[in-house]
């Protein structure tokens, strides 16, 4: 598979605040949306989709447990990496 991404200034803006990371050693493609013109839009968006990727690549410390054979969670095991990543970009955002 062939990934590829670019973004866009739009029409409103003077600087685009979207960040995007693609890496390919975890099949991870990580984009995040700029704060539409807030101030440090772009720094967040940037530490966002850094601190996912680190979380996703180096691994995170707290262990989530999930019941593999309840029905209601096995469907999402596979994604309780990438959900602890999005969870700990978003504490380290609102520090």
């Amino acid at each position: 598979m062939r990934i590829v991404a670019k973004t866009d200034v739009g029409l409103v803006r003077k600087r685009n605040e979207d960040y995007f990371i693609i890496a390919d050693s975890h099949d991870l493609v990580v984009l995040c949306d700029g704060m539409g013109g807030h101030p440090g839009g772009d720094l967040a968006s940037r530490m966002v989709a850094e601190e996912v990727q680190r979380q996703v690549t180096q691994g995170n410390d707290e262990k989530v447990v999930v019941d593999a054979s309840a029905d209601l969670t096995r469907p999402l095991a596979p994604f309780v990496p990438l959900l602890q990543s999005v969870f700990a970009a978003d504490r380290k955002l609102r520090e």
